[in-house]
């Protein structure tokens, strides 16, 4: 994909936030779950060293890794309406999975 297209793809307009816009999202899911930004923060802090964790014991690639927590926390920020209904280590780990599966 060329520099110029990529501005156009689904890439860029779905998935990529700018920075008033992720702020925003993360007050108003700190606020819906009864928690400081400190606290949303740690919680974040923890799922991360989470996925990390899991992805050295299953031998993956820091690369996995990293991006498995870049993909976790988007899709929170993109459909806030999972935190009502799953745990975030089971999201967690469909993100290393999903991850590990594309590098196949």
């Amino acid at each position: 994909m060329s520099h110029l297209q990529f501005w156009r793809s689904s890439h860029f307009t779905k998935w990529i936030f700018d920075a008033k816009e992720v702020t925003k999202q993360e007050q108003l899911l700190a606020k819906k779950w009864n928690l400081s930004m400190k606290e949303y923060n740690e919680l974040f802090y923890y799922i991360s060293k989470f996925i990390f964790l899991v992805c050295s014991q299953m031998n993956y690639d820091y690369h996995i890794a990293g991006t498995a927590a870049i993909l976790f926390r988007r899709i929170y920020h993109k459909y806030p309406e999972l935190q009502n209904n799953d745990d975030p280590r089971l999201i967690a780990v469909i993100c290393i999975f999903i991850t590990a599966k594309s590098k196949d």
